[in-house]
């Protein structure tokens, strides 16, 4: 269920990103707070279709394409792989911090008459509180950012080249001097040869290799984590029985070395 919300809310913050982080960012945490109450209450009121829902909207709390897009926008290019670092960073220090506190969980002491606070739910609450914390800091602190900027150079660069076409019709008036000469035959340039040498549109993406490529390395490095990340309880438990602490050290140490 996460993964399907969060391939239909990639394309709604793509869209959403746009106009405003501050409102996108606002529904995503949101979408996470949420899904998280519904996930942890699932025991209690004994409902797969409250552990579904929750996980749907935790799915559709997925911001990475709002980040993707922030760091695009608004960094330098001087410093935009240094942020895309950091992301990714973070990203695995998050994966690690996930088992490490099923880790800890796994050694509390839990009421077995109690179906709310359990080493099932505890994970759901927990995430409860850290998105909480995030969501009140991020209506108190985050400031939205100037996109004039981006519209400016846009701007700039089609009144340039307004300019250029202009300034070359200027020159093209006088139709006894040729643009350009070859340094054999006198081979005359046009202004409109040159129009339609600088309107080339771009390639399909489909027909860019590095791109696909790119696209398609990541794919498989999710499918494979994703893998080991489902599989890995159950596998553990079949193979060396392992509990949910051993297994969630063993999850911890392996994204820290990722």
């Amino acid at each position: 269920m996460t993964p399907n919300a969060a391939l239909i809310a990639t394309v709604l913050y793509g869209f959403w990103s746009s106009y405003s982080y501050r409102h996108a960012l606002i529904f995503a945490s949101g979408s996470s707070f949420f899904g998280n109450i519904l996930y942890a209450l699932a025991l209690k009121y004994n409902s797969i279709h409250m552990v579904m829902l929750g996980r749907f909207f935790v799915g559709f709390g997925s911001a990475r394409s709002i980040n993707r897009r922030y760091i695009a926008d608004v960094f330098s290019k001087a410093d935009r792989t240094a942020a895309s670092a950091n992301f990714v960073s973070y990203a695995a220090l998050g994966m690690a911090a996930g088992p490490a506190s099923a880790f800890l969980v796994g050694h509390l002491t839990f009421d077995p008459t109690n179906l709310i606070w359990t080493d099932v739910t505890a994970p759901g609450w927990i995430m409860l509180f850290l998105w909480g914390v995030f969501l009140v800091f991020l209506v108190a602190f985050f400031e939205e950012p100037d996109r004039s900027k981006l519209y400016k150079e846009k701007t700039s660069t089609a009144v340039t080249k307004t300019e250029s076409i202009e300034s070359m019709q200027s020159i093209g008036k006088d139709e006894s001097t040729p643009l350009l000469i070859g340094s054999g035959d006198e081979i005359i340039i046009t202004q409109t040869s040159i129009a339609k040498k600088n309107v080339s549109s771009e390639p399909p993406l489909w027909k860019n290799v590095a791109v696909m490529v790119s696209l398609w390395l990541y794919f498989v490095l999710k499918l494979v984590l994703e893998t080991l990340m489902s599989s890995s309880g159950l596998a553990t438990k079949y193979y060396f029985d392992w509990g949910q602490s051993q297994c969630g050290l063993y999850l911890a140490i392996m994204a820290l070395l990722m």
